[in-house]
């Protein structure tokens, strides 16, 4: 995923709209004094782009358009001065257009030829368009290679335009091509007016892509997304499998009877149990460190995700998780009263997707308060903060996250930003921290549902087999330079052959 993020930063952060326009404008004029012919070629190579909107699927907007025919004018000087055609920077024109359209290479030369033929109609020019295309045709061929299930090829083009348009179809038809028939559970504890679901798969893997929306699509049905151990193997590849696990969510199979809850510590993790006389509620929190972990139990397990550190692995801690899970399902209880109070609040910032939710659970006066931040994790020190206030007003607190993927990848200068990040996840903590000093509790009546669904889902070696593929990009890369390069000279060459 870095990797990912760290290839968008290095072909797409481009200045605003209108920046970019008149940037772009002001230097094109400059060089039509120098040679009008730049001027021509800025002109008509907007217009190909334009057109190629319609014409191709062209997936630019009017900033990476004038950007990219200010850039291909500049690289087009040395050679329209020195050798009378602007065609050495043809071969980027037409990566370009192949790459960040839906057209084959045949439309893309088509389109692309115009600007060069009608600046300069030579030799030259028609002699160097025909190489470019044969030297496309050759980088795409060594592209064409399979890492394990990932087809280079396939990834590079789905990769840039989902990136250009933001739309997840090019990745998840990516995904579905190499994806797994997965079988999981889908569970809900219905605590009064709160419905807590948690399943089998992943909210990933990222902004608006298959499992990503699985948070938002629960939450606009009233359902509050509980963690469950799990990995981005489990990750939903459409938007179509979200649907399929909302549709089988049942909360009301059984009636529950509450007992009461209790904390089991361990070196680095705390669990907190709620049992219920046909199931126990189980939440795992780390206690400086925390990310996803996979454990098989018959429990409702809930990862709380929070305690971001970036770069933790907690597969090698999965050990002391499962016997703290181990213990907590053995310990006996006894039944108690419950009463509850359950809020949210819509809120979205840099680092909180949809909203802030509180269950409050009074067991004969013992509080508890679980408070459920919509995010990719909570920074510690955030989380800590959050919980002394909490403690402030009498509550015992249990401070979670979602794990939502949907705002993973939405900024070019990093992966994600964890609840706490920013000055407005604290704002908006405060509201919900005013609701808790004055809440109404109701009795409660609980119950409990569960399910069996399959879908499609991210393999483990999709995962894996994506990651050597990203590790090969600075080979393809330069591989695709050095022919540039080559194709930047070329008017040189035919300078030199006497062509």
């Amino acid at each position: 995923m870095r990797k990912l993020e760290s290839l968008y930063r290095i072909l797409f952060s481009l200045p605003d709209p209108r920046v970019s326009a008149l940037i772009s404008t002001l230097l094109a004029l400059i060089l039509g004094i120098l040679d009008l012919r730049l001027l021509y070629l800025w002109i008509l190579i907007n217009l190909s782009c334009f057109f190629g909107n319609k014409l191709i699927g062209l997936k630019f907007d009017v900033k990476r358009t004038f950007s990219l025919s200010i850039i291909l004018v500049i690289l087009s000087i040395p050679s329209i001065l020195i050798f009378g055609t602007p065609s050495s920077s043809y071969f980027l024109f037409l990566s370009v257009l192949y790459f960040c359209s839906e057209s084959g290479i045949l439309r893309s030369s088509v389109l692309s030829l115009f600007p060069y033929i009608l600046v300069d109609p030579s030799v030259t020019t028609v002699l160097v368009i025909f190489v470019s295309v044969l030297l496309l045709s050759l980088f795409l061929k060594i592209l064409n290679k399979k890492v394990g299930v990932v087809n280079i090829r396939d990834f590079v083009e789905s990769f840039i335009l989902f990136w250009l348009t933001s739309e997840p179809r090019y990745m998840e038809k990516f995904f579905l091509n190499s994806s797994d028939n997965s079988v999981g559970k889908v569970r809900c504890i219905s605590i009064g007016s709160a419905k807590l679901v948690s399943t089998d798969f992943h909210p990933g893997p990222f902004r608006n892509v298959g499992g990503a929306l699985l948070v938002k699509k629960l939450y606009e049905n009233g359902l509050i997304y509980l963690h469950s151990p799990t990995s981005h193997s489990k990750d939903p590849v459409t938007a179509f499998e979200v649907e399929r696990i909302k549709s089988c969510i049942r909360c009301e199979d059984y009636k529950l009877k509450p007992m009461k809850p209790f904390k089991i510590e361990g070196k680095k993790f705390e669990v907190f149990c709620f049992p219920f006389d046909k199931i126990k509620l189980i939440f795992v929190s780390g206690k400086n460190a925390i990310d996803d972990f996979e454990v098989k139990s018959g429990s409702f397990v809930v990862d709380c995700h929070n305690a971001h550190v970036p770069g933790f692995n907690a597969s090698s801690e999965v050990g002391e998780i499962e016997n703290l899970i181990k213990i907590a399902e053995t310990k006996e209880s006894f039944e108690t009263n419950l009463k509850y109070s359950f809020f949210k609040l819509d809120v979205s910032t840099r680092s909180i997707c949809n909203y802030i939710s509180a269950l409050l659970l009074d067991y004969s006066g013992e509080r508890y308060a679980l408070i459920i931040f919509d995010s990719n994790n909570i920074k510690l020190e955030f989380r800590k903060r959050v919980e002394r206030e909490v403690r402030k007003i009498g509550y015992i607190p249990i401070v979670l996250s979602t794990d939502n993927h949907e705002k993973t990848g939405i900024r070019v200068k990093e992966s994600y930003r964890p609840a706490g990040s920013c000055e407005e996840d604290w704002e908006a903590f405060r509201k919900i921290l005013h609701k808790l000093k004055s809440p109404k509790f109701s009795e409660s009546k609980c119950s409990y549902g569960e399910s069996e669904v399959r879908i499609r889902t991210m393999s483990k070696s999709l995962i894996e087999d994506s990651k050597l593929a990203t590790n090969d990009a600075g080979k393809f890369i330069a591989t695709f330079l050095a022919l540039a390069l080559l194709d930047y000279l070329l008017p040189v060459l035919t300078l030199t052959l006497g062509w």
